[in-house]
C-alpha cells in the first residue's frame, strides 16, 4: 500500500528549571512535508505540524497556542472560544520563547522553552499548573490547490 502510513508515533516530552518550561515533540513521519513559499510563518498551517495549546480556564477565554514545524517556524496566537484567531498577537518578546525544529531519518523534532514568567504574567502558570493540551497537524499533502489536513 502505497501514501502515508497513519499509524505512526509521536512523543512529548517536558520539564522545568527555575527560569524555564521545557518540551520536545518527536514526531515519526515517512513523509515530512513541510510548505515553504516565501517562508511567513502563515505557512505552518500548510505543514506537518506539533501544537502546543495553553488555557486559563475551562472557559477558554482567552487560550493560546504555539504551531511549529519541522523547520523550527512558530505560529503563535492567542483565540477565544470559539476560533475567534488573533494572529497579531505574540508571546512575550522574543527572549521569552525559543523555538527549534530538525528533520532525521524517523521524522522530526520540535523542542522549545518557554520562560516561566510569561507564563505566569498570561495567566497560564498557577500553583505551580498549567492546562496544556497536545495536538499534531498531519499533512496528506502539501497545497496543490488546498492542503489535507489529517489531526493525531
Amino acid at each position: 500500500m502505497g501514501g502515508r502510513k497513519y499509524y505512526l508515533k509521536t512523543s512529548f516530552r517536558a520539564l522545568y528549571d527555575e527560569n524555564y518550561f521545557y518540551f520536545r515533540f518527536d514526531v515519526e513521519d515517512n513523509n515530512v512535508l513541510t510548505h515553504v513559499k516565501d517562508d511567513r510563518g502563515m505557512e505552518i498551517i500548510d505543514s506537518d505540524r506539533a501544537e502546543v495549546f495553553f488555557r486559563q480556564d475551562e472557559t477558554l477565554n482567552p487560550y493560546y497556542c504555539l504551531e511549529m514545524n519541522a523547520r523550527g517556524r512558530v505560529i503563535d496566537y492567542i483565540t477565544q472560544y470559539y476560533r475567534d484567531f488573533d494572529y497579531e498577537w505574540q508571546w512575550l518578546g522574543t527572549e521569552n520563547l525559543n523555538i527549534k525544529g530538525s528533520e532525521n531519518k524517523d521524522g522530526y523534532i520540535v523542542e522549545g522553552s518557554i520562560r516561566l514568567s510569561s507564563l505566569i504574567e498570561l495567566g497560564l502558570l498557577k500553583n505551580n499548573t498549567m492546562e496544556v493540551s497536545l495536538y499534531r497537524g498531519y499533512r496528506m499533502k502539501l497545497p496543490k490547490p488546498k492542503a489535507q489536513l489529517r489531526w493525531i
